[in-house]
């Protein structure tokens, strides 16, 4: 009996590892307007807020493939903590992914 619990609580500990190792791999992007003008972000078509000029906003997402868009912008730099910095030009759009 002492063995079955042991093996019970190691295999609760492996899947708290195993589950621990799919947060790590979240990332965050950092999407900044160097602009003076405000403008909208996409992130896989959605609408996710109106960025005021000379501001910036983190998105922290699960492992995936993503898209981001701008409109109303100069340009838009972002930054995936995984990959290389990007731009962005108005109206055009970016793909990008990690953790798969």
């Amino acid at each position: 009996m002492k063995k079955l619990i042991i093996l019970i609580f190691a295999a609760i500990l492996i899947a708290g590892i195993s589950c621990k190792k799919d947060e790590d791999v979240m990332g965050k992007i950092r999407v900044v307007n160097n602009d003076n003008e405000a403008y909208n972000i996409y992130l896989n078509g959605d609408f996710k807020t109106a960025l005021d000029g000379n501001k910036y906003i983190i998105y922290t997402l699960l492992p995936g493939s993503y898209n981001i868009k701008a409109k109303e912008v100069d340009w838009l730099f972002y930054q995936n903590v995984y990959e290389d910095n990007c731009y962005l030009t108005a109206g055009g759009e970016e793909l990008f992914s990690f953790g798969k």
